[in-house]
């Protein structure tokens, strides 16, 4: 096997010892780096993956950004093709590398939501104010941390349908041994990242919506095909509680307590209306982002002049 030296690059995770030797390789010297990307993901020293959510979730608002640009060209974008738009375009930068970067830093996390809320919001003309629960059920749009959960767990049922002489499944089972060691593992951290799923409440709250994984039991790949529908339903009944508890939501609410509900996240046929001013008006009586006082009276700076 015959080794790039250009190719070739090193790193030290953790602190820095004072003085560092350079590292050769058939007499020539390997570059030091701090960073460095390798098929796709971009590892750093100090936190591992930070420089990997800055760079996907600045390529995800450039994306998004250039994505509402044509509205120049072609007038203002229907929710229902800037959601094909968004799950061609923008997801897939906000959900690469999902399946190894597991979200267990909130921090980097929120700088891929952060992305995918203001996507939501211009999409349906909903201004900052408005609750980020109707950006979900009025669209049929997954949280993105669900989302990504969701993409790792399909991960894990592929390693458990491999081989067990592929290599990839000796590292799979090697982490579960780990994990149930208690040891620092990346099964130990996708079971952390199934507990810890919440959706953001009312009042600075969070609804928590965990989901359990228990490596000390056996797990088959039945078990794993069934954590997608487990992360759904954890999702949908999140978003319930957060239109129930709701002081805003009434609107949704009533809807969801008619004697047939339809389901709490799906794309609403009133966003089909053809006329952009009349389909944001009607967005923003569902998520209680009106003009009208009910809604204004709440806020502590109404733009009101002070005599």
């Amino acid at each position: 096997m015959t080794i790039s030296v250009a190719k070739t690059k090193w790193t030290v995770f953790g602190s820095l010892p004072a003085s560092i030797d350079p590292v050769f390789i058939n007499g020539d010297i390997i570059e030091h780096v701090d960073s460095y990307k390798y098929v796709g993901l971009l590892f750093s020293r100090g936190s591992l993956f930070l420089k990997h959510y800055i760079a996907k979730s600045e390529k995800a608002q450039r994306v998004a950004n250039v994505t509402f640009a044509v509205h120049t060209h072609i007038g203002v974008i229907p929710p229902f093709e800037g959601k094909r738009l968004y799950m061609a375009r923008i997801d897939p930068q906000l959900t690469f590398g999902c399946e190894v970067v597991l979200d267990t830093v909130a921090s980097s996390l929120t700088l891929l939501e952060n992305v995918q809320v203001a996507y939501c919001r211009r999409l349906l003309g909903l201004g900052s104010r408005a609750t980020l629960a109707p950006l979900f059920t009025e669209t049929g749009i997954l949280p993105l941390r669900y989302r990504r959960a969701i993409l790792a767990t399909k991960y894990l049922l592929y390693l458990l349908n491999l081989p067990t002489n592929h290599y990839a499944s000796s590292a799979l089972h090697d982490s579960i041994a780990l994990a149930r060691d208690q040891k620092s593992s990346w099964a130990r951290d996708l079971a952390h990242v199934l507990e810890g799923l919440s959706l953001p409440g009312s009042d600075a709250t969070s609804v928590k919506t965990p989901v359990h994984l228990q490596w000390n039991a056996p797990l088959d790949s039945d078990m794993a095909g069934n954590l997608e529908d487990d992360i759904k339903a954890a999702c949908y009944t999140g978003l319930q509680q957060v239109v129930n508890s709701s002081t805003k939501l009434h609107l949704i609410r009533a809807r969801q307590s008619s004697s047939r509900p339809p389901p709490i996240s799906d794309f609403r046929s009133y966003l089909s209306v053809p006329t952009p001013a009349h389909r944001r008006a009607l967005a923003r009586l569902m998520a209680s982002d009106h003009p009208f006082a009910v809604e204004r009276l709440r806020h502590g700076d109404r733009r009101r002049p002070h005599g």
